[in-house]
Order: C-alpha cells, then structure tokens, then sequence
C-alpha cells in the first residue's frame, strides 16, 4: 500500500465512514483496511451490526402489533425469522432468551 493510499484510508474513516465502506470505495477487504489503520497507531472502532438497514424497525413494531407471527414479519419483510425476532425484541427493550 502506497503512502498516498494509506492516507486516504485515514483521511476516509476519520471522516465518519466504516472500514466496510473505505473498503467498499478503495476495492479492498475491510478486514485489510482494520489492519492499515491499526498499523498506523490509528484507534479502531468497533465494526457496527451487518443487519439491514433498508428494514424500518418501527414497520415491524407496528406489524408485530398487530399480531403478525415471525414467520409472517420475515416474510414480508425478507429477513430471516431469528433476525425479524431479534430486532424487535431488542427495540421494544425486551430480553431476547429467556
């Protein structure tokens, strides 16, 4: 990796951008990014949730509501059952296992 690119490295994720995302816009594994970073004495922060982002939790709130099963919220919303119960169990602030 060239001086110039490592500083891009620095200069993108100290802007706000995740290693996925700098990694997304070099062309490079977010892993080799971390690394860079952490060569650089540069503190990592900690890799956010994969999840889907383009799901609105408070749709599925409102659906859970109304009294759609998880099998029904997974459906219409293209997540998988586990993931459906996992984001709305832990945005109504509920314990995910017993």
């Amino acid at each position: 990796m060239t001086g110039h690119e490592r500083d891009q490295v620095a200069d993108l994720y100290g802007a706000g951008l995740s290693t996925r995302e700098v990694a997304a816009r070099l062309g490079v594994e977010a892993t080799s990014v971390r690394r860079w970073l952490r060569e650089a004495e540069q503190s990592v922060r900690r890799p956010g949730p994969r999840g889907r982002t383009d799901i609105d939790t408070a749709a599925l709130l409102t659906m859970r509501a109304a009294g759609l099963s998880w099998a029904e919220l997974a459906d219409a919303s293209g997540m998988s059952r586990t993931g459906v119960r996992r984001r709305v169990l832990t945005a109504a602030g509920q314990r995910l296992w017993r």
